[in-house]
């Protein structure tokens, strides 16, 4: 294309710019528009190809997307009675050996609930859920312990400066720890909540060849030079807790078992202990006692029962003062 026929045709002259108006508005003004009749659907653009011909998931003259994770279906979601079953028991689940266990060593489980019912499929027998460990922390991959509100603070070693000792190149370049003051457990707590403990790791690091039985890599970073002999270890958290042990210290165990580890399979007679609540057995049917919390009128904390939900609660209240007692819909069924 010559660069005279480029430039008239991007920039037409004064002589050509009615015509182009008049044909524009013949395109707005005639065209049609898609209407169905009433009761009729208004079909638009084309079906995506299932058939596999084309390859998967082939939509024409639309929006081109990856999908991160498997499609997969409706059976899987829970829904809030669902869920609720899992509040007021806790413990409705069961080994799943037949599934493989998670990357930290944890075994696998499956609900135990009533489902839904199906539309011609058993989601009772078939589609139980896949739920993480009791004593499982997702975030961490650690075990599962909660900040202890009876901790009464203390000093602890924490992790202070990196020192040479040697070769600016080639280290070894080690880690020194300094006492600091740990506050109690109470102060860093909201009332009547129950705070998980995110240490990583929770046990310190020992066992290794470098001093102060501290483990020693090679670095691979700017700082220390990569090839330096980089020396130490993480603290752990005070107390230097064991796995399922409950000692009353910064920390204790979700669901204590003495003598476990992360392989272990939680027993049915295993019980979650929170140090604020003690042992959290099922909610009691008949008082609502129990379980874990939830958003509801049928517990306690409400002034009611599973049988009797406490509507008047939330009457009367101050519209400037949010005290609004959470509920949910089946305490309205």
């Amino acid at each position: 294309m010559q660069g005279t026929g480029f430039k008239d045709a991007m920039r037409p002259t004064l002589q050509w710019r009615p015509k182009g108006l008049a044909l524009a508005m013949v395109m707005v003004f005639t065209a049609s528009t898609t209407a169905a009749a009433p009761g009729d659907i208004v079909v638009n653009g084309q079906s995506t190809n299932n058939n596999m011909t084309q390859g998967p998931l082939v939509s024409h003259r639309g929006f081109l997307f990856e999908p991160e994770v498997p499609f997969t279906s409706l059976k899987h979601v829970p829904t809030w009675s669902e869920l609720e079953q899992m509040l007021d028991n806790p413990y409705l689940f069961t080994p799943d050996p037949a599934t493989p266990g998670n990357d930290q060593g944890f075994p696998s489980y499956r609900s135990s609930i009533v489902r839904r019912p199906g539309f011609g499929v058993d989601l009772q027998g078939s589609f139980q859920f896949h739920v993480h460990p009791l004593n499982y922390n997702t975030t961490t991959g650690e075990e599962m312990r909660l900040i202890n509100p009876n901790y009464g603070g203390g000093t602890f070693d924490v992790v202070d400066q990196l020192v040479l000792d040697g070769d600016p190149l080639t280290g070894t370049y080690s880690w020194t720890y300094t006492p600091a003051t740990i506050s109690p457990g109470a102060d860093r707590m909201e009332p009547g909540e129950a705070a998980i403990d995110y240490n990583s790791p929770i046990t310190r690091d020992t066992g290794g060849a470098g001093p102060g039985g501290f483990f020693c890599v090679v670095s691979l970073e700017l700082a220390p030079p990569e090839g330096a002999l980089l020396c130490g270890g993480d603290p752990g958290e005070p107390g230097n807790p064991i796995f399922g042990v409950n000692n009353n210290g910064y920390s204790t165990p979700a669901v204590p078992l003495a003598g476990a580890n992360p392989g272990t399979v939680i027993p049915a007679t295993a019980r979650l202990f929170d140090p604020a609540r003690g042992v959290i057995q099922p909610r009691n049917a008949i008082t609502g006692v129990g379980g874990l919390n939830k958003p509801s009128l049928r517990v306690p904390a409400a002034l009611g029962t599973p049988s009797n939900p406490n509507y008047a609660v939330n009457g009367g209240l101050d519209p400037l003062v949010d005290l609004t007692t959470p509920s949910n819909e089946n305490d309205y069924i």
